[in-house]
């Protein structure tokens, strides 16, 4: 059984760390599923609580940072709330018809257009599709990093669990 929770866990964890790149999942919320279910099957006075609150406190200042960061970069620029929208719109669409390319791709072209139909320059418009890109792909970053960081101290964990390290 333990077998088996484990390889949910990971493959929970796996779609997570995907999830922090593709737009449609909740990336690191899925790693701290993982985490907890198997923290419920072997119970979570094993897992440890300081673990597991350090993987919920990582869970949070990844998703904060992300937020901020795309934000930050946004308002810098001078995006308006409509560029933020159109972005995500270009992020989705960009992503269903183009694959991962279209991560950058779409949202760059939707808010290059956006920004021009405002009646801002395609210089002006450049600029704030730059700001509102850079942010975008740092909470990307910051997201993945947290979330194989996660993947990696839950392996570590369950090495010491089992191997009495």
């Amino acid at each position: 059984m333990d077998a088996i929770i484990i390889a949910i866990s990971y493959l929970l964890m796996i779609v997570g760390v995907i999830g922090t790149i593709l737009p449609a999942l909740p990336g690191l919320i899925l790693v701290l599923m993982g985490i907890i279910i198997y923290g419920w099957h072997i119970g979570f006075d094993v897992l440890g609580y300081s673990f597991l609150t350090t993987m919920v406190l990582l869970t949070i200042i990844g998703t904060f940072v992300d937020i901020l960061g795309s934000m930050v970069g946004a308002k810098k620029y001078g995006a308006s709330k409509l560029s933020i929208l159109s972005m995500v719109v270009g992020l989705v669409f960009g992503f269903f018809t183009l694959g991962l390319p279209g991560l950058i791709i779409g949202p760059a072209v939707a808010v290059i257009f956006t920004e021009m139909f405002k009646g801002k320059s395609l210089n002006e418009a450049l600029k704030v599709t730059l700001g509102i890109v850079l942010g975008f792909l740092s909470g990307i970053a910051f997201r993945f990093v947290i979330g194989i960081a996660m993947t990696i101290s839950f392996t570590i964990k369950i090495i010491l669990i089992y191997f009495s390290v």
